[in-house]
Order: C-alpha cells, then sequence, then structure tokens
C-alpha cells in the first residue's frame, strides 16, 4: 500500500494497543463471575455495564494520548478526529454470552487502523491473562513469544473451531456441516479466542459467519503474521461480514468443502 508505515513506527503503537487491552481487560475482570443486567441490542445482541465502562476507558486512554486519532467502538460507534489516518477500531468484550455465562473465553480486542487498513491486532484474555499481538511486517506475539500457525495438512486431522454451530449451518447449509463432520475435531464458545487458537497453532481453522468490523479488524494483523490465511466465507480477501482463518495449508480444502471453489492461494 502507498504510504504505509513502515514497522518500526508501529513498534510503539503494538505496546500502546496491549496497554490499552489490559484497560479494558481490567474493567471486565472487575465484573466477570457477578450478577449484572444484561440488555440486548436491535441485532439481538448482548450488552452489560461491563462492555460500556470498558470501551470507555480504553477510548478515553486512547484519546488522551492520540488526540488526533479517532476511534471506533461496538457500544458507542465514532469520536475523535473523523479525518485521521489513524483510528483505533475496540470491541471491549468479543463474547459477551461468554462473559454473562461465567465462561472464561472472552477477550478484549484492539486493532489501529491506518487509511482503513488493519496494521495493528490484539486479543487479550484477561482471565487466563493471554495477550496475542501482531504488527503488519513485524510477527506474531503470544506472551512476548514469537508463534505460528500449525502444519496440519488434512482437514481429516485438523481441529475446527466455530463460535455457534447453529449460525454456521443455517448460513451455508450442507456445506457447514460437511465441514463440522469432515475435521477431526470441532469446539464451539470461541469468538476471537478461537483466532488466538490458530494463531498459536492450537487449532487449525476457525470460522464466524457473522462478523462486524471491531470483530475482525484485528484478526488481519494477527492471522497474516502468524503465517496463516484468512477470507471471508466466500474466500474473498479484505475486511468483511465473515471469517474464516486457518494455517493456510488448509485453506483450499476448506474453501472446497464450503463450495467456494474461486479461491485461490498467493
Amino acid at each position: 500500500m502507498k504510504n504505509f508505515p513502515e514497522p518500526g513506527e508501529l513498534i510503539s503503537y503494538l505496546e500502546d494497543a496491549k496497554a490499552f487491552a489490559r484497560i479494558g481487560g481490567n474493567i471486565s475482570s472487575h465484573y466477570f463471575g457477578s450478577q449484572i443486567d444484561v440488555h440486548w441490542k436491535a441485532d439481538d445482541s448482548p450488552v452489560t455495564k461491563a462492555d460500556r465502562e470498558s470501551e470507555q476507558a480504553m477510548k478515553k486512554a486512547i484519546l488522551e494520548k492520540f488526540p488526533d486519532h479517532s476511534v471506533l467502538g461496538e457500544e458507542f460507534g465514532e469520536s475523535g478526529t473523523a479525518d485521521s489516518p489513524w483510528q483505533w477500531v475496540l470491541d471491549p468484550i468479543d463474547g459477551t454470552k461468554s462473559f454473562i455465562h461465567g465462561i472464561p473465553l472472552y477477550t478484549v480486542l484492539v486493532s489501529l487502523t491506518y487509511k482503513k487498513e488493519p496494521v495493528i491486532g490484539v486479543v487479550y484474555n484477561p482471565q487466563s491473562n493471554e495477550m496475542l499481538a501482531a504488527g503488519m511486517g513485524m510477527g506474531c506475539w503470544y506472551n512476548d513469544s514469537a508463534c505460528r500457525v500449525s502444519e496440519t495438512s488434512s482437514l481429516s486431522e485438523a481441529r475446527l473451531m466455530t463460535t455457534d454451530p447453529g449460525d454456521l449451518i443455517r448460513r451455508s447449509g450442507n456445506p457447514g456441516i460437511e465441514l463440522l463432520k469432515t475435521s477431526a475435531i470441532s469446539r464451539t464458545w470461541a469468538d476471537a479466542y478461537g483466532y488466538l487458537l490458530v494463531a498459536t497453532g492450537r487449532a487449525d481453522v476457525m470460522l464466524d459467519p457473522i462478523m462486524s468490523l471491531w470483530d475482525i479488524a484485528c484478526l488481519y494483523p494477527i492471522i497474516s503474521e502468524a503465517g496463516g490465511e484468512i477470507t471471508d466465507i466466500r474466500g474473498k480477501r479484505g475486511i468483511s461480514d465473515s471469517a474464516v482463518a486457518s494455517n493456510g495449508i488448509l485453506h483450499q480444502e476448506i474453501m472446497s468443502v464450503l463450495g467456494n471453489n474461486e479461491y485461490h492461494q498467493h
């Protein structure tokens, strides 16, 4: 991309992104496991005061340090300098359904985009204190150690993750069922934690048929810098409304099962 930031410019931003994620995680941890009121948004997704307080705290920290940047969050939308090329994208609790049921697989997502392209991505699980962070051209780091995707070469040996198999089946029909049946192991409740598992080589495939910008922006630097492949469910690269992440080796086979034969590897 023209005028794309050099890795050296991104190093401090990556550390900032991790710090912002910890700010959000500290707030959600305070509420985790307690009785908390749940409200339902227009899209039938849950939200709590933990989501809102976490996003507000992260946004405040970002704009205090970078008043000339903009911020886009799931709960409060856009704020800051609207025409800035730099935008922080926040999901304060990815996996609110896990959060409200006391399942410690929710995460805090922080991404930094430059001219709409994600250049920094962070996934932080405050309950397990797992921090996954990547910058374009800088590699992918799991708790400060370099990490990489698996080398599993067959879907029949693959560990497949999804957030909700019902959504996968409803949106892809028989191909979704076939994918679940073909893989060696399939597990759920994943949300962004599933992508963390793919990036660290503990799972081979993660699928989400429904995604928003704040869900997906951080994943492109993470999966690509870990050596994997990420597209939408139709096989198209770039920010979209769904996601399929894999170790790269399996991507063609996954797309074939889903009936998307137009996908081509680099």
